[in-house]
């Protein structure tokens, strides 16, 4: 869950990643299109296509809804961090990705720095300087989500690929800007719980 002072929220519900978009450097002038069709009764599919006509390529799909009050708990990622108080490698973090064949360009590498301890991880990411019209930038949620790869990792220099498939819950309330922290709880072998909050102190 992205989480702020703001009073309103809104939840994807069941959200379930159905294909991968795979681009190359092969596809350089030819057309792309990525869009979100949102239908009446809250459901959203975010698919693609090209210049031919042909069906369009579902890649995620869910729900959305208006949040409920219940969903909201205080996050108080300082106080994850300092239940984590071993670091690990930024770099060794970074490497452990590539060793597993995930290459992340300078854009993405947002966690700055990452704290784990058995199945709890708490991250520090860098501060961005634009939002470029989003409420949370996609790197932003993107280093939320690598933080995850402490909890198969332990040290963080390396282990098994990890990457999301489905999203239970993701609730957003307000903007997240300036610095991020992050902490992640270890759900059972193959879930988390992910809080992403603005501020020093992390607390929503």
């Amino acid at each position: 869950s992205a989480v702020s002072s703001a009073a309103s929220g809104v939840a994807l519900n069941g959200a379930f990643f159905l294909q991968p978009l795979a681009l190359s450097t092969d596809d350089l002038g030819s057309e792309t299109w990525v869009e979100c069709a949102v239908r009446a009764v809250g459901t959203f599919e975010v698919r693609s296509g090209g210049a031919e006509p042909q069906e369009p390529t579902a890649h995620c799909s869910g729900q959305a809804a208006v949040a409920e009050a219940s969903t909201w708990r205080p996050a108080d990622t300082a106080a994850a961090q300092r239940r984590c108080s071993s670091a690990a490698d930024r770099g060794a973090f970074y490497s452990g990705f590539a060793a597993t064949g995930l290459q992340y360009g300078p854009a993405f590498r947002r966690v700055e720095a990452v704290w784990g301890c058995g199945e709890e991880v708490a991250a520090r990411l860098e501060r961005r300087a634009a939002l470029q019209g989003t409420q949370v930038h996609p790197a932003g949620l993107d280093g939320a989500l690598q933080s995850t790869a402490l909890l198969a990792r332990g040290d963080g220099s390396g282990g098994e690929t990890r990457l999301p498939f489905a999203v239970d819950v993701a609730c957003l309330r307000g903007v997240a800007a300036g610095l991020l922290q992050v902490a992640v709880v270890a759900q059972g072998a193959k879930a988390a719980d992910v809080s992403l909050a603005a501020g020093a102190e992390g607390r929503a």
